[in-house]
């Protein structure tokens, strides 16, 4: 998870540089549209940080909670129940 934060932190940074860049070097009538590109882009990240953060939880929760299914009585050798 540390690699994707990291990298989702990093977006930011380009993101700020690429207006900065823009502010500097773009019509004005483009800026706006790039700033919106730009939005989406970080929002498509947010959305796949969030999921993989998500997934990761709920991964790690289904493998920390015992299984239902499973019987914990104990058994004879045979595999009957224990008197």
């Amino acid at each position: 998870m540390a690699v994707l934060s990291g990298a989702y932190r990093r977006g930011f940074h380009v993101a700020a540089q690429s207006m900065t860049q823009a502010a500097e070097q773009l019509p004005e009538d483009q800026l706006f549209a790039h700033l919106l590109s730009i939005g989406r882009a970080q929002r498509a990240a947010t959305e796949r940080l969030h999921h993989a953060q998500t997934s990761l939880s709920s991964t790690h929760r289904a493998s920390a909670s015992p299984n239902p299914a499973r019987n914990t009585e104990p058994t004879t050798s045979e595999g009957s129940p224990a008197p």
